[in-house]
């Protein structure tokens, strides 16, 4: 995490702290920083600074702190790490990925040819702790987990967060795969699932609220791999010691599968920075960092 500066107050503005900003060579206000990171476009002197992402955390603790609005439409494509396409802000892939998912759904490509190359979409589950305590789990159709929660990350809703052991999944050591269980009584395998319109998982516990399930659409629940929650120094440290990591050539901020466990509301991501030794991690949602 970057340092504070030395705050001061002014005698014309005595409910405001003022610092001195290098980069700007100018005496600006923790507001005023703030909104300027905020406002600030790609290149420009305030979009990476730590310090006003800090401020900006700082006036804004009842939203999303440390995120501009921006950041939704620029970095990284969530499927393919490309960083020089336009984003498409629902699904946080670039235009050329949504093109190709388009395709694949069809049948048909520009050529009026079935997409032979494409790699099919798989379903993936992620659960959020809603503000009032609800769990709903997510249901989407991602290239990997890293995708997914991506999605999941970038239309959070205040005061919501990720969870990272979903209590409807456990780890089976015996078979060595994922199991569902019923969270009310541990019962196995007597759970059922459907899909709301809205892509969330609406469950009936078979075991526990009674013969029938109410409706229709009602499946077998599938036991679907959970995210993990590590921290931005663990993860960097993890990626750093892979040795089939060695030499990676620099590359730009990449969401990573992980949840940050600092604030389980934003997703880690990891990048080879240009004369760097080793990895550096980052959260965006809550400002936490490698170092």
């Amino acid at each position: 995490m970057s340092e504070r500066p030395a705050y001061r107050t002014l005698d014309i503005a005595p409910n405001l702290q003022f610092f001195n900003c290098a980069p700007l060579m100018a005496v600006l206000s923790t507001q005023a920083c703030g909104q300027r990171w905020a406002a600030a476009a790609q290149g420009a002197a305030c979009h990476q600074c730590p310090i006003g992402r800090m401020h900006h955390a700082d006036h804004n603790l009842a939203k999303r702190p440390g995120r501009r609005p921006a950041d939704k439409a620029v970095g990284a494509c969530l499927r393919c790490g490309r960083t020089d396409l336009r984003i498409i802000v629902s699904t946080g892939t670039c235009i050329s990925c949504w093109n190709r998912e388009r395709e694949w759904r069809s049948g048909c490509n520009a050529k009026g040819k079935a997409p032979a190359t494409y790699q099919p979409l798989r379903q993936v589950e992620v659960a959020v702790r809603l503000h009032d305590g609800r769990v709903e789990a997510r249901l989407l159709e991602v290239r990997d987990q890293a995708e997914a929660l991506g999605r999941v990350a970038h239309g959070l809703p205040g005061g919501a967060s990720i969870v990272s052991e979903w209590r409807a999944t456990r780890w089976n050591a015996k078979t060595r795969e994922h199991e569902i269980v019923c969270p009310r009584c541990g019962v196995v395998g007597l759970v059922l699932e459907r899909q709301r319109r809205n892509g969330s998982l609406e469950y009936f516990h078979w075991c526990c609220d009674g013969s029938d399930p109410p409706g229709d659409g009602w499946r077998p629940a599938q036991a679907r791999q959970q995210p993990m929650a590590i921290s931005a120094q663990a993860l960097a440290e993890y990626l750093s010691s892979d040795q089939e990591l060695d030499g990676e050539s620099p590359c730009a901020w990449t969401p990573a599968p992980f949840v940050c466990s600092g604030c389980h509301a934003g997703q880690l991501e990891a990048r080879v920075e240009e004369g760097s030794s080793g990895w550096q991690t980052r959260c965006r949602a809550c400002g936490a960092d490698s170092g």
